[in-house]
């Protein structure tokens, strides 16, 4: 199916988002596959695969995005990477859809690191226009945001919103012993 050719802009952003996600866990499976190990997938080289992914279906010719990235090198169970490429999948997509508006140009930021503390912490973040009023995480009105709050609770994570220059997400989640 062409997305160009379908003409209703809600129907098209559904299938967007659809295969989006969809897309976020064949990623995922591919690695897996094509990996030494069937256990640990490197998050932070998939991260960067799945952003140029999802960046190509919400192409703007009016606004130039850049990404920004500041990723360690870490590896990451398949439950947790799956979790974590649905959540980087909502939050970017979402920055892509709204956060632009008629700006020229535009900022994403997407960091993982791992804290001398063993936690791991994941933002993502743009320099849009950010929001006038800040989303309940705790009753996300939408499918993509709810799913976020799911996916961190489901990696026994919590989730921070901070409104400022655009919207930024912190993710947090301990390592698994």
């Amino acid at each position: 199916m062409q997305l160009k050719n379908i003409k209703n802009t809600e129907y098209s952003n559904l299938v967007k988002d659809a295969l989006g996600r969809i897309k976020s866990i064949a990623l995922i499976h591919e690695k897996l596959y094509r990996a030494a190990s069937f256990s640990k997938i490197n998050f932070s080289e998939y991260i960067r695969e799945i952003i140029t992914y999802i960046s190509r279906y919400y192409f703007n010719e009016s606004c130039v995005v850049n990404f920004h990235y500041a990723i360690e090198n870490i590896s990451l169970d398949l439950d947790r990477s799956i979790s974590l490429s649905l959540i980087v999948n909502e939050l970017v997509t979402n920055s892509l859809k709204y956060a632009f508006g008629d700006m020229n140009e535009g900022d994403i930021f997407v960091s993982f690191n791992k804290t001398a503390d063993g936690d791991y912490v994941l933002r993502v973040s743009d320099g849009g226009r950010g929001f006038k009023n800040a989303p309940d995480l705790s009753f996300p009105s939408t499918f993509g945001l709810g799913l976020v709050c799911d996916l961190v609770k489901e990696i026994g994570g919590t989730i921070k919103f901070i409104n400022g220059r655009g919207a930024s997400y912190e993710i947090n989640f301990k390592d698994k012993k």
